[in-house]
Parts: structure tokens; sequence; C-alpha cells
């Protein structure tokens, strides 16, 4: 028998691990509905742990050639229906009110994405990531990760997570990054060319001016012109 190897989109691993999560945050809200901070925070930034450490593993997993990027939407998915299970449950106040850390890293260790924000922002960054891939890798998926954003709310917070198309043009700004002042608004600066490109394509899109699939056959007419 062939050694394990972890798969980062085994869903139903995760969904164990989340469904254990969710009912010991119910159970903290039952014992005292009331202490929001003290007992509904800590609980609830379990919850969330258990999504942002799959972030990572889901980040460094659609880099690869291979990767099911469908299946990333999937799990994705799946996180977003927790949060809303917990929207449900928890004091109006640790919901809205509840930053947490996500830090990501590629398989050098290099700082991908290191923030601390609202569950949701996120997700909604994870969802870019996801849809500026697709845009490079394929059509067919880029399709469906789009139609899953719009379905869970999320286009205009990933499309706030796009640089508008003439910044991408001018290139992206080595001096955002996680080592400035103050943290970056974007966390993009590991795109490489390609990366950018498809974000144009993707950003062009949200902003009501189509999506180009012969990214090739518009360079063609520019240098003709």
């Amino acid at each position: 028998m062939p050694p394990y190897k972890y798969d980062p989109t085994e869903y139903k691993l995760h969904e164990v691990k989340l469904e254990r999560d969710l009912e010991r945050f119910q159970r903290a809200v039952d014992e005292d509905p009331r202490d929001a901070a003290e007992v509904q925070g800590p609980a609830l930034g379990d919850v969330y742990g258990t999504m942002t450490d799959w972030f990572k593993d889901l980040w460094n997993y659609m880099k690869e050639d291979s990767a099911d990027l469908q299946q990333i939407s999937n799990c994705l998915c799946l996180c977003f229906d927790n949060v809303r299970s917990t929207k449900y449950y928890a004091h109006p106040d640790v919901f809205s009110d509840g930053v947490y850390p996500c830090r990501i890293t590629d398989a050098n260790g290099r700082v991908i994405y290191d923030d601390w924000e609202g569950i949701r922002h996120h997700l909604a960054w994870m969802y870019r990531e996801l849809s500026v891939v697709a845009a490079h890798q394929s059509v067919g998926d880029w399709d469906e990760i789009r139609w899953e954003i719009e379905r869970l709310g999320l286009q205009e917070e990933v499309k706030a997570l796009i640089r508008p198309k003439e910044e991408l043009e001018r290139g992206l700004p080595a001096a955002e990054t996680s080592k400035s002042r103050y943290p970056p608004k974007f966390w993009d600066g590991h795109w490489d060319e390609a990366m950018v490109k498809a974000a144009i394509r993707t950003y062009g899109f949200y902003n009501g001016e189509g999506f180009d699939e012969d990214e090739e056959g518009e360079d063609d007419v520019e240098d003709d012109e």
C-alpha cells in the first residue's frame, strides 16, 4: 500500500474538523449567550483558525499544474457555509467586530498573505487568488468559479481586491511587501507576469468590460496597429 499523501481538497476530512469546532462554539454560546467577548470570541476564533490553516494548504495546492480548481472552490464554499452558521449562533458584536489572523506562506517560506481581518475578507482574498489562477489556466474553471463567487455574494469584495487595470498595466509596486510599515491592501506582490495579465482580464470582467478569452489575439491586434 502506498504511503498516505495529504490532499488539501480532501473535503470530508476538513468538514469533520469544522463540524467539531462549530459544535464547540455552539456549546460555548449555550453556556452563556450573553458573555460574548470572553466565551464566544475565543470559540469562534477556533472555528476560523481551522479555516485559515486550511487556506494556506489550499493556496499552495492551487499553484500546482494538476490542481482541481473547482474542488478548491467547493472547499472555500464549505468554509463560507460554516461562516453563515456561526453568524446564526454568534452574538452580533462578536460576529461583526471580530478580526482574525490569516498567514499564508509558499513552499519556500515566503510570506504571501499575512493580515488581521474579518473571515469574510480572508475568504474573498482566497477567491480572488483562485479566480485569477483560473483565468490564467482554464477559462472553463474560471466561469464556474465566477458563478460561485456571485452566488455567495462576494463579487464586490473580490473585485475590490484586484488593482485597477491601469495600475496592473504599470506593474506591481515593489515596495508593497509584508515588511512595509502598513500591511499591503492587495497582497499581490507574488504574482508573475502571467498572473498580472490574468488579473487584468479578471478585473475587466468585473468592471463590465467582458472577459477576453483570446489574449494572444488581442496582442496581435495591438501589434498590427
